[in-house]
C-alpha cells in the first residue's frame, strides 16, 4: 500500500486446479519504535512512539526495574520488557504517520542517576489479543 509503508495486499489464490479471488491485507510492522528526550528531574520531557496505526491510542509506561513484566491482561497477556511496578505515564493519539508523543513531568523528587525503563503500547484486537509494544528505551535521570 503506497500510503502505508509495511502494509501489503494480496488478492489471488490457486486451489484444486482453479483460481479463487479474495482480498487480504497484511503488515510487516509488528512493533513500535520508542524514545524520549533527556530525563531531567523537575522538568517536562517528551516521550515518542513510531509505527502505530494512524488514529490509534498509544500508552506510555515506565518502571525503575528492567523486565520482564507480569503478563498484562488488558493487552492480551503481553509481557513487557519493563518490570513491576509499572508506572502509567500518559497516552497520545497517533497522527496520520503513526507517530505519537506525550509530554510528561519528571517528578522533582526523582533521584539523579536512577535509570528509567520505558515502553509504548497499543491495545489491539478483541480483548487486546493483537496488542503491540515498542522497543525498550532507557534513560538516566539528570
Amino acid at each position: 500500500d503506497p500510503d502505508r509503508p509495511g502494509h501489503f495486499w494480496s488478492a489471488h489464490e490457486y486451489i484444486q486446479g482453479g483460481w479463487h479471488v479474495w482480498c487480504g491485507e497484511f503488515s510487516t510492522v509488528t512493533t513500535m519504535g520508542h524514545s524520549h528526550d533527556n530525563l531531567i528531574h523537575g522538568r517536562n520531557t517528551k516521550f515518542y512512539a513510531t509505527g502505530a496505526n494512524p488514529g490509534e491510542r498509544v500508552h506510555f509506561l515506565a518502571s525503575l526495574q528492567p523486565g520482564p513484566s507480569p503478563a498484562i491482561g488488558q493487552l492480551g497477556g503481553l509481557v513487557l520488557e519493563i518490570g513491576a511496578p509499572i508506572i502509567y505515564l500518559s497516552a497520545a493519539t497517533a497522527d496520520s504517520n503513526g507517530d505519537a508523543q506525550a509530554q510528561v513531568m519528571v517528578p522533582s523528587n526523582t533521584p539523579v542517576g536512577i535509570t528509567v525503563y520505558s515502553q509504548a503500547v497499543a491495545q489491539r484486537g478483541a480483548g487486546g489479543a493483537s496488542s503491540i509494544m515498542s522497543v525498550l528505551a532507557t534513560g538516566v535521570v539528570y
